[in-house]
This record gives structure tokens, C-alpha cells and sequence, in this order.
């Protein structure tokens, strides 16, 4: 395989920018092979700065343990420093706060693959201090840039395949493509569960990886879990938790209003990216679950939270959005695109939540249509009465020619 030198300008650059004429820390989180990396080294190779990354040993040794010289090193004859792998330093929240309240004028970008290190054992020591971005694979968008002659169904068919990562989308063929999302798989494993988690053996962690995959879209039983793993509960909450701190598992927990007929507890799982999901199965998914796993990797990759609803006579509305904490829609994502029984019982007991049936011809219409309404605020936007007939897109107040 080749290296490529194509360089995709990224949707996220723009907020990035105006970040980065504020004071605070920058922290740009997300997967591996996300095009961090790529991005950063861009971005301060126009701004002038300076790039490290803390998988050189004798980087990463010297912040830890002399922060002074790493700053007469690194920092004194520089404006911006972008410090890569950010999540291998022991002490990064301390330092950084160090740095950041003893050099003024500096700016620190931080960048690593770890929610748990960058923006949980970090942010401690750097309360009002610190941007947390996300910085997701592709979007469709673009995996449109890279594919211009795409038509919407051969651009929905690549995505449903072989997801957003940057590196996999600029390869020369589908079996590279392969090879490569077995690499981020491997590397994965080499680099987050042995080096953070501190397995030795990965065998029972692969397991629940496996059984999540086979399972996406459906409520999770964590005693179920636990026997099929051969882990104990506590263990697999611990390992669910890391997948999402690592991002490479979305755990959408229930959304209700009524504890009595409605599920509370059960989560289910999705992954951050389907190419991931589609190496672990061999892509062998069944078109339903792919369709699901689509709708939620782009309502992720838009910074939208998602939940789902369930009542207790399974009756289930795949996503219920969320915004800043205020649901924008629930979508029902259905390869025919009918109206079910599950629709329109959600919709009856909550008219006022616009709800939206989402099939592979519109679905990146519908999440376009969405981002619009999440930036309008709207919270329980009105919605039409419950019909057989009712439109699979185009929410109440905006128009598709």
C-alpha cells in the first residue's frame, strides 16, 4: 500500500479556527485514524507552530518529569503548541494548568484517541480553562469531497460499508480498504486495551466486542453479557464504558416519562463508526441494522445526543435526539419506510415530538434536516397528527424542493 497525500479540509475547521482566537486550552478528542493528526500537523504548519507528540518517549519524559526544560524546549519561542497523544501524559491536567496560568499569550492545543485521559483525569485541574472539541471520521459530506461523482445511493452504499476514517476512504481499492480497517481494528487493540486498560489478554474483551457488534441497535442485558463474556458485571460495565470513552461504542440509553410502561435501565449499542462494525462481522450485516447504524454514526458525527424509547409491550422508536439537552425529533429508521405500529404508538403518546420515519434514500437528508432544527433550540417541536401516509422527512416548518 501507498501513502496517499491527498488532504481533505475538514467541517470542523471552522470552529477550530475561532477557537483558537480564544485564551483557553484546545482539546480535540476523537477515534484513532480519525485525521487528527493529519488535521493538526495542517493546521500548524499554516499557523507557524509548533508540533509534538507524546509517542516520542523522550517528549512525553521530559513533560512528565521536568515540566521547566519541557517549556525552555518546546515552548518559550513559540505561540502555539499543538502536543499530540496527549493521553499518555501521567500528569497532563496538572502541567498543563501549570502552563497555562504561568505563560500567558501561549496557546496549547491537545489531542489524543482517550476521552477517559484528556477530558476526564485532565479536566479536574482545568476548570474553565479548557474547549473540549470532538473530531469524528468523515462525515458524508466528506466522503462526498473524496467521491464527487457519487450519486446519493452509491455514496449511502460506501458509507453503509466502510465508514468515515480518512485513510480508508483515500485508498486505492476496496481490499486496501479492508486491510486497513483490520489495521485500526489491531491497532486498537495494541494501543487502547493492552497500553490504558492494561489487559494482557484482549480474548474475553474482543468477546463482548464481537457479541456488541451482533447485537447493534437491540437492548443490552448486562447479565446476559456478563455469561456469554464469561466477565463479571462488573467487569463488562467497566469495558462498555472504556469502549465509549475510547470512542468506538455509543451506549444510547432509554428515553421516558413513564417509569411504569416505559424501559428505564436497558442500554443499547452502537458503534462509532460502521467500517469497525463491518470488520468485526465480516461484513455480513443485515441491511436493517446497517440502516440503524448509519442514522446513528451521523447523528453522532453532528454532535447530536442520542437516547431511544421502548415501552413494555416492545413497542420501540429507534432514536429519540437531543440537543443541549432538548429533543429535537425521534426517528424510526425502516428499510421499506412504512408506518408501524411502534411509530404510531409513540407518536400518540407524544404528539408534540416531531417524529420522522427514515429509510436509504433520505436518511442524509433527514440528519441535514436536523442539524437545522437542533440550531433553531426547538424543544417537542409540533408535529402533525399520527397517520399511515405521513411523509418519512421534511419536518413541520421547512421546506425540501
Amino acid at each position: 500500500m501507498t501513502e496517499n497525500p491527498i488532504f481533505i479540509k475538514r467541517k470542523i475547521d471552522t470552529k477550530i479556527q475561532e477557537y483558537l482566537k480564544l485564551p483557553e486550552i484546545l482539546a480535540i478528542v476523537g477515534p484513532r485514524q480519525s485525521g487528527k493528526t493529519t488535521y493538526l500537523e495542517h493546521l500548524i504548519g499554516e499557523k507557524g507552530g509548533r508540533f509534538i507528540s507524546f509517542e516520542d518517549v523522550n517528549t512525553l519524559n521530559l513533560f512528565n518529569n521536568d515540566i521547566k526544560k519541557f517549556i525552555d524546549t518546546y515552548l518559550l519561542d513559540t505561540d502555539l503548541l499543538c502536543i499530540d497523544e496527549f493521553q499518555y501524559a501521567k500528569a497532563g491536567g496538572k502541567n498543563l494548568k501549570y502552563i497555562f496560568d504561568t505563560y500567558k499569550g501561549k496557546k496549547i492545543i491537545i489531542s489524543g484517541s482517550s476521552a477517559i485521559d484528556i477530558t476526564i483525569h485532565a479536566l479536574k485541574y482545568l476548570v474553565g480553562r479548557v474547549i473540549v472539541i470532538n473530531f469524528w471520521p468523515f462525515d458524508k459530506d466528506e466522503i462526498k469531497t473524496v467521491f464527487p461523482h457519487f450519486t446519493e445511493k452509491e455514496l449511502y452504499g460506501y458509507y453503509a460499508t466502510y465508514g468515515g476514517y480518512p485513510r480508508v476512504a483515500i485508498a486505492s481499492n476496496n481490499e486496501e480498504r479492508k486491510v486497513l480497517l483490520k489495521n485500526i481494528y489491531n491497532t486498537y487493540f495494541l494501543r487502547e486495551v493492552k497500553d490504558i486498560l492494561g489487559l494482557v489478554d484482549e480474548y474475553k474483551i474482543q468477546k463482548l466486542l464481537t457479541y456488541l457488534a451482533q447485537s447493534v441497535g437491540s437492548n443490552l442485558s448486562y447479565t446476559k453479557l456478563s455469561n456469554v463474556c464469561e466477565l463479571n458485571q462488573r467487569d463488562v460495565r467497566k469495558y462498555l464504558e472504556f469502549m465509549n470513552k475510547t470512542f468506538v461504542v455509543y451506549l444510547a440509553t432509554p428515553f421516558f416519562t413513564n417509569k411504569l410502561r416505559e424501559i428505564v435501565k436497558q442500554p443499547k449499542a452502537y458503534f462509532f463508526d460502521i467500517g469497525f462494525l463491518n470488520h468485526i462481522l465480516s461484513y455480513e450485516v443485515e441491511l436493517g441494522k446497517k440502516l440503524e447504524q448509519v442514522v446513528a454514526m451521523e447523528l453522532i458525527k453532528a454532535d447530536l445526543d442520542i437516547k431511544y424509547w421502548r415501552d413494555k409491550q416492545n413497542r420501540e422508536m429507534d432514536f429519540v435526539v437531543y440537543k443541549d439537552n432538548k429533543i429535537i425529533a425521534a426517528i424510526e429508521s425502516k428499510k421499506g419506510g412504512k408506518c408501524t405500529e411502534s411509530f404510531n404508538a409513540f407518536r400518540k403518546i407524544y404528539a408534540n415530538i416531531m417524529a420522522r420515519i427514515v429509510t436509504e434514500d433520505n436518511v442524509f437528508r433527514t440528519v441535514d434536516l436536523l442539524k437545522v432544527n437542533s440550531a433553531t433550540n426547538s424543544e417537542y417541536l409540533e408535529t402533525s397528527p399520527p397517520s399511515d401516509t405521513t411523509p418519512p422527512f421534511a419536518p413541520t416548518g421547512i421546506t425540501v424542493n
